[in-house]
């Protein structure tokens, strides 16, 4: 009689080897990895929006790109890629748990932040509404 893995467990053993050639269905692996691209994406923003500032107010439109950049976009493609792609290719109940686990767990942080950016852009509204207008006007003339 050879005893199981986990006494009174019909759960079969988590299998790590599997789990790390499968890391990269994992939510939390995806949110790190977009998560490190916040600073090129952001620089990248005045380019692709076509704005024709320099100094000041282009640095000023990298911040504002990194604010909305890092609680909203990370979150969303994790939530389409978890959802509608990796979910489903993870047959191993301890692995799936594991992702549906870390996801809830990314979801709340990335809604704690927008919340608490959120409420802090309400509070110095007064200050950021026409900081944020002189940065349109020198970024993007005759709008």
């Amino acid at each position: 009689m050879t005893a199981s893995p986990r006494f009174g467990s019909r759960r079969a053993p988590f299998d790590a080897p599997l789990f790390l050639r499968r890391l990269y269905l994992q939510p939390a692996a995806l949110w790190l990895a977009l998560e490190a691209l916040t600073a090129p994406v952001a620089r990248a923003v005045p380019g692709a929006l076509r704005a024709s500032c320099a100094g000041p107010a282009r640095d000023g439109l990298v911040a504002a790109a990194t604010v909305v950049y890092i609680p909203l976009v990370p979150a969303l493609i994790v939530v389409a890629y978890h959802l509608g792609f990796a979910r489903r290719r993870l047959e191993h109940a301890a692995h799936r748990w594991v992702a549906d686990l870390s996801f809830s767990l990314l979801l709340a942080v990335s809604a704690a932040n927008a919340a608490i950016l959120l409420s802090q852009g309400s509070a110095h509204w007064p200050t950021l509404g026409p900081e944020l207008s002189a940065m349109r006007a020198a970024c993007w003339p005759g709008r």
